[in-house]
């Protein structure tokens, strides 16, 4: 929610040399309505989407308004830091989804990882082989400032997620020491027998890039990544070289040209953009922008946390963004915000 915004506003390029718009865009408003199908989920953020199974997607979301009721109304008492979806159908204008958070005491909870003054706020995944990895930023409550820092990032494997995630088992696996304010597995890329996690570093905004072999990422051996370290190649211990300066949320995935990531072009009043590549390490283009979201227009209003959901169906290809505004007594009532957006992106 505004915490997250404030995470993001601190974590996002605001887009420096940005080529012109290239591509054409539109919002559809006809897939909007699989993220307000459950009276009771009242709008999350993040919106990363990770493939299960034919035909079953996974989300994750950041802080959710959860009503069990189903009054519709929203409540800064009914908070989970994080929820999921599981989305049946590939081509969200027909899908439906089954929204999923804990409860204690008949109060929604986090689906994932404690509450209080230490949280997790989604970051991408993958199935790999016959489970499912997921990572997350490590949150504790603050004093002063934005109310909360980062303390880093973990990761959870599910043994089990082709069954319903109420009953998912879950693994911890040991990550590697990272520099600090790096978040690891911001987007997740699995590639010709490898997981690479791009993985943002802030202040600096720099993004580098690790990968496991698959067959040690489905056993939960992620303590020793390589690197991509620019001449020296990827290496388990040479320094590693940042690929390009992006954005704390995103996503890259394979197309029918090669790579391509889909960012937020800064935070506010900002655009969708993509760089483009044809290795995971680069080297990578300058961020074109392609879509101007209609909430970047008003006064008030941070536009963010734009990422792309390949493996699904529509005419073009599918973009999430976030809209949240800075007065969270406008969130409460504005029903229009809060609940991710679809963009279909048509790419040359």
């Amino acid at each position: 929610m505004k915490d997250r915004a404030a995470l993001l506003a601190v974590l996002l390029l605001a887009c420096g040399g940005c080529r012109s718009r290239q591509e054409t865009a539109r919002a559809w408003l006809a897939a909007d309505k699989l993220f307000r199908s459950d009276i009771r989920w009242l709008g999350g953020d993040g919106a990363y989407s990770i493939p299960l199974d034919e035909g079953r997607t996974l989300w994750l979301f950041g802080d959710s308004f959860v009503e069990p009721g189903g009054s519709g109304k929203r409540s800064l008492d009914s908070l989970p830091r994080n929820t999921i979806a599981i989305q049946e159908g590939l081509d969200p204008a027909s899908a439906k989804m089954r929204f999923y958070w804990r409860e204690k005491g008949g109060k929604p909870r986090a689906f994932f990882g404690p509450e209080g003054e230490r949280w997790l706020w989604p970051a991408h995944g993958a199935r790999v082989g016959k489970r499912l990895l997921l990572f997350f930023m490590r949150i504790k409550r603050a004093s002063g400032g934005m109310g909360f820092s980062v303390e880093g990032s973990t990761a959870l494997l599910v043994d089990n997620p082709e069954q319903d995630p109420l009953s998912w088992r879950f693994m911890v696996p040991a990550l590697p020491a990272l520099r600090a304010g790096m978040l690891l597995g911001s987007a997740v890329l699995v590639d010709r027998g490898f997981l690479y996690a791009y993985s943002p570093q802030d202040p600096g905004h720099r993004v580098y890039l690790a990968r496991w072999p698959l067959e040690k990422t489905e056993k939960g051996e992620l303590s020793s990544p390589q690197w991509w370290s620019g001449k020296a190649g990827w290496s388990l211990a040479a320094e590693p070289v940042p690929l390009f300066t992006g954005a704390s949320e995103f996503s890259v995935h394979a197309g029918t040209g090669g790579l391509v990531s889909v960012h937020s072009l800064g935070f506010g009043d900002t655009e969708i953009g993509i760089r483009r590549s044809l290795k995971p390490e680069g080297p990578w283009s300058r961020a074109e922008a392609a879509f101007h979201p209609e909430e970047s227009g008003r006064k008030g209003i941070l536009v963010y946390a734009a990422k792309a959901h390949a493996h699904l169906r529509g005419k073009g290809l599918l973009v999430t963004y976030a809209a949240n505004p800075q007065d969270p007594t406008i969130l409460l009532s504005d029903m229009s915000l809060y609940y991710p957006r679809f963009v279909r992106l048509d790419i040359p």
